[in-house]
């Protein structure tokens, strides 16, 4: 999981929790050590945190399973790093020489390693919601050193955004950019990214699709197509007929060559998204 860019902090970016699933609707069971994040971790690597102590928006939040919160002590918060040049992180993240190097152009990424083959039906994300600008806003997805994803996850609403009970509802869902997320008392902080075609998951898992009409633009022969919310909906249900699993493969199997072809996520020939800014 590449994160290229936020929803407006210039300094920290985070998450609540990743989960991700396989063919059949299946969990996949992540432990920590299958769980990494580069060139920081999380916030404790900053050397003022170490020096009062231990934060506990640590990495290991992302696969704990209260995501639906906005507790702070429940999600994953790492200092934003999107450098287009050679930094020296030997000051930043620890004291030993081997850490005193300029590191290229990265951004912070996520690694999760599995330990065998699977067939990954869908990813469900939960953005950073205690302070919602924090949150990921550009994202890529990587299986194998292969591209399957990029796209955008919508910024998290605050507590205060969100109506108190159910009978103070007010109905946010497909209104073109915001899903229905809940109440303050039993809040859905969850969207969804699909890389299957069952019925039973994509019914299941389309309220939970985010539809960013203002950060889209769909070509037709060259010219700008222009949707309304209710085509945006109907054309995006009607992609789901071309998407397909991805398999994800251990570092063993990658380095003995042991692996086949893997399918990606099909893009219509007549959609075209912008690119990065």
């Amino acid at each position: 999981f590449v994160i290229r860019s936020t929803h407006g902090d210039l300094f920290y970016v985070g998450l609540n929790g990743l989960e991700i699933y396989e063919v059949g609707g299946n969990k996949v069971i992540l432990t920590p050590d299958q769980i990494h994040a580069t060139p920081f971790r999380d916030v404790n690597d900053l050397p003022e945190i170490k020096k009062i102590g231990r934060d506990e928006r640590c990495l290991e939040k992302l696969i704990e399973p209260t995501n639906d919160t906005f507790n702070d002590r429940f999600m994953w918060l790492v200092p934003f790093f999107n450098w287009e040049g050679d930094i020296n992180l030997g000051s930043i993240s620890n004291d030993s020489a081997d850490s005193r190097k300029s590191v290229s152009p990265s951004y912070n990424t996520i690694f999760v390693l599995l330990d065998s083959p699977i067939k990954i039906s869908h990813i469900k994300l939960w953005n950073y919601s205690k302070t919602p600008k924090r949150g990921v806003n550009e994202i890529e997805i990587f299986v194998d050193d292969v591209l399957v994803y990029f796209g955008s996850i919508l910024k998290s609403p605050s507590k205060s955004e969100l109506p108190l009970k159910a009978r103070h509802r007010r109905d946010h869902y497909r209104d073109g950019t915001k899903l229905d997320w809940g109440t303050q008392e039993d809040p859905d902080l969850s969207q969804t990214i699909l890389f299957t075609n069952e019925y039973d998951v994509i019914n299941k898992e389309s309220s939970r699709i985010p539809l960013a009409q203002d950060e889209i633009e769909f070509i037709d022969g060259g010219r700008r197509v222009q949707l309304s919310a209710e085509e945006l909906e109907r054309d995006q249900n009607q992609e789901s007929d071309l998407q397909y699993s991805v398999t994800a493969y251990s570092d063993k199997e990658r380095q003995s060559g042991n692996r086949k072809q893997m399918s990606a996520t099909k893009l219509r020939p007549t959609t075209a998204v912008k690119g990065l800014n």
